[in-house]
């Protein structure tokens, strides 16, 4: 794919030398943007590449030095270096500690941000706000976007397993916040396959979508340059057609016009092929894989709120989020998405707006 790499999310130089090191092998700079680097047999085997190599990670580099291999995404040695990568482990698990996680003034928070229908809201002030561990699953996405040229850049969606909600906005606050490795016993109980298992599924939706929207942005430019070669084409072919028409109109002997007729199938049969052939050039080809997925845990404030409908009452476990500032909203029962308003059914069902249909009533 033509190379279109974020550096925001993924800094090759760190995952050369993660890569490299972690598997028992020595990365060394040697300049700007100049890796020497000893691999390890088993890279050095599924790069196809010598053991010693100096590695450019920008054009300027390489052409400093001659002898370098560019190590840019998209290139054999980083393909190679990916490949054994994902091989090897795709899960990490980590942890955010926090100096100070707000437990005071959070039911009235809620009080003030959520809006409920007809129901009747309580707190209970006797209750103490708690701190629980909670988890996100951090996805890593390698997407690529192959036609005339083949564009790739990686993309991170990040999924709370306590509500497996795709979280956008907690993306820039891990990348800023450093964490820490978790150490897990052997004894320890294995984390929850399942809830990963569901992250994953709502992580490729969204990888999906967004590979979906780029690809319409991406397809515009590829039909503007699909569509000026097209017309380049059929122009060379008409005005072959045109000459031949001229010579038939002349061509008095009847051999000779067979010829001509023969020229002009053939034109027109090699004009069809040039044609499909262009087609498939510029045919985009969006494709996705996972590349690895970073288990993080956060401790967050969690209190309850009590919501009676007639004789039923409702106990909602709500959090707040002291790394991000911000009350965790609730989760629709039917679609899964957070709500700041919800509409609340005779059966004391918690409906955001779009399914809340008729059988609810907002308080104005």
């Amino acid at each position: 794919m033509s190379i279109l790499f974020d550096r925001d999310n993924v800094d090759i130089k760190e995952f050369i030398v993660k890569s490299v090191e972690r598997t028992g092998g020595i990365v060394d700079e040697m300049g700007d943007d100049l890796l020497g680097a000893l691999l390890p047999p088993e890279i050095a085997a599924t790069a196809a590449s010598d053991s010693v190599l100096t590695l450019a990670l920008s054009q300027k580099a390489a052409e400093s030095e001659p002898d370098a291999a560019m190590a840019v995404i998209g290139t054999p040695i980083m393909d190679a270096l990916i490949g054994f990568a994902s091989g090897i482990g795709t899960t990490s698990i980590s942890a955010i500690y926090l100096d100070n996680i707000r437990k005071k003034g959070l039911k009235e928070e809620a009080e003030r941000i959520l809006t409920y229908s007809q129901c009747r809201l309580r707190t209970d002030n006797s209750v103490p706000v708690t701190v629980r561990d909670c988890y996100y699953a951090v996805f890593h996405f390698r997407l690529a976007f192959v036609s005339y040229e083949k564009r790739e850049r990686i993309e991170t969606i990040v999924v709370s397993l306590d509500t497996n909600v795709v979280n956008n906005v907690v993306v820039e606050a891990l990348r800023s916040i450093p964490t820490e490795p978790i150490f897990i016993s052997a004894d320890a109980p294995p984390f929850d396959s399942k809830r990963i298992k569901a992250a994953y599924e709502s992580a490729k939706k969204e990888a999906s979508q967004r590979a979906q929207t780029e690809s319409a942005a991406y397809l515009s430019a590829i039909s503007r340059r699909f569509q000026l070669e097209a017309n380049r084409l059929a122009e060379y072919y008409d005005q072959t057609d045109r000459e031949l028409r001229r010579r038939l109109d002349k061509e008095a002997d009847q051999k000779k016009r067979e010829s001509v007729i023969t020229k002009q199938h053939a034109a027109k049969l090699e004009k069809s092929r040039k044609l499909a052939e262009l087609g498939e050039k510029y045919r985009l080809r969006p494709r996705a894989a996972l590349t690895s997925i970073q288990i993080v845990r956060q401790p967050k404030s969690c209190f309850n709120i009590f919501v009676d409908k007639g004789k039923q009452t409702r106990t909602v476990t709500l959090i707040y989020d002291s790394l991000l500032g911000r009350l965790e909203p609730p989760i629709c029962d039917r679609c899964d998405c957070e709500m700041t308003r919800i509409f609340v059914t005779g059966s004391n069902e918690h409906l955001c707006i779009s399914c809340s249909g008729k059988g609810a009533t907002a308080v104005s």
